[in-house]
């Protein structure tokens, strides 16, 4: 039998916000792209050396898996932050320190707390939640305020995406 893999490390400051980590410039052809700023590749490199510090495992060892990995935040205030522009620089840093591709993550979990210590609780496990594995997609139309015609109902996503281009109310 296949033992379950754990890992768990604590990165002992919050990752900048993606406005500080990413910025946007125009190369000479005039396409745009997105580039990691200084200080977004500072705390990177500075994870991954807390990630690589604390892996027991050999190299290889986390490639190629299904992963699911728990992400909370730490910080002064739970209500001063956003998470969802902390998240990929993170998964980002985890995964180039353990040494597998961010694609096989799911599911992903995420949590903020309020504490006088700030940084970043990351668990990685091969073990998926039994939650995570009998969740289905919804089997009936979502219940919704329809934008078209007001009401509530059970309009399907698709059907309002037809009426919004064929400039109809959408029915049910």
């Amino acid at each position: 039998m296949r033992r379950n893999s754990e890992f768990s490390v604590f990165i002992p400051t919050l990752p900048p916000t993606s406005n500080h980590a990413y910025g946007v410039a125009v190369n000479r052809k005039g396409k745009g792209f997105i580039y990691l700023t200084a200080e977004g590749k500072a705390w990177k490199a500075g994870a991954q050396l807390a990630v690589q510090a604390a892996n027991s495992q050999p190299e290889g060892f986390w490639k190629d898996k299904q992963l699911c990995v728990s992400l909370t935040f730490f910080g002064k205030s739970a209500l001063t932050y956003d998470i969802d522009g902390r998240v990929k620089l993170t998964l980002d840093a985890v995964a180039d320190g353990l040494g597998f591709d961010d694609r096989y993550v799911f599911p992903l979990f995420l949590d903020k707390k309020k504490t006088a210590v700030q940084g970043v609780a990351v668990l990685v496990t091969d073990r998926i939640p039994y939650v995570a594995q009998e969740a289905q997609p919804f089997a009936e139309p979502l219940h919704y305020i329809c934008v078209h015609c007001g009401e509530f109902s059970a309009h399907t996503l698709i059907y309002s995406t037809v009426a919004r281009r064929s400039g109809t109310a959408a029915g049910s």
